[in-house]
C-alpha cells in the first residue's frame, strides 16, 4: 500500500484504515507472486469495493506488475472489502482482498 500501513487483525484479514473524507491510492504488489512462473505479467485486472466506498480509478502499472485503485468515500466505523482480481498473460487468475476501516479524523 502506498498510503498507508495495513494490520493483520485477530480476524486474520489485511486491513487498513482511511478517513471517510480522504481519496487515496491503494496498490497491490504481485511481483513476487508473478516472478514463480517465470516472467509472468498482468494482462487485465479488475478492482472492486463493497457498496458505499468508491472506487474511483483502477490501471496495471510498473510493466504490468503492480494494481493502483483510488478508492474515496465510506462511512465512519465501516469495514469495506475491496478485492483485486487479475488475469496473467499466461492465463493464470488469482484475487488478493484488503479491508478498508474508515474511521473519521477528529
Amino acid at each position: 500500500m502506498t498510503t498507508d500501513a495495513f494490520t493483520i487483525g485477530p480476524s486474520g484479514k489485511a486491513t487498513i484504515k482511511k478517513d471517510p473524507e480522504a481519496v487515496l491510492d491503494y496498490i497491490w504488489n504481485w511481483t513476487d507472486w508473478l516472478a514463480l512462473s517465470g516472467a509472468d505479467t498482468i494482462l487485465t485486472a479488475t478492482v472492486t469495493a463493497d457498496v458505499g466506498l468508491t472506487m474511483a480509478s483502477s490501471s496495471v502499472i510498473d510493466s504490468n506488475r503492480r494494481v493502483q485503485a483510488f478508492l474515496s468515500g465510506g462511512t465512519d466505523g465501516v469495514t469495506y472489502k475491496v478485492k483485486c482480481h487479475i488475469t496473467t498473460a499466461a492465463v493464470r487468475t488469482e484475487d488478493r482482498v484488503i479491508y478498508v476501516k474508515c474511521k473519521q479524523d477528529r
